[in-house]
């Protein structure tokens, strides 16, 4: 859930960018970006948008979650960059069109 649902402020089509950076961090790490035992710490840190990406991921996809997990709406990649971003169009058989 990004910051403005939690802040209950006004959203568009970009919490579903979000959502993306945030489903492909916990595919590449296994665990959500904030993982506390706490809501309240959850809470928090989605709101601060803290989370570390661990030295493991390599440095395309790291890339392209911290595009994603951005605190501020207008400043997250859109789905457009997503697809044309050089991690995922050097995959077989993706296009960037």
């Amino acid at each position: 859930m990004p910051p403005e649902i939690i802040s209950e402020t006004t959203f568009n089509h970009t919490v579903d960018n979000w959502a993306v950076g945030v489903l492909l961090y916990e595919m590449l790490v296994g665990q959500s970006p904030f993982h506390y035992d706490d809501t309240a710490e959850i809470v928090d840190a989605i709101i601060a948008c803290n989370f570390m990406i661990p030295r493991s991921v390599r440095q395309e996809p790291a890339e392209l979650i911290k595009q994603l997990i951005v605190k501020e709406a207008a400043r997250r990649a859109s789905l457009t960059d997503v697809m044309s971003h050089s991690w995922i169009t050097s995959m077989s058989g993706i296009s960037a069109n």
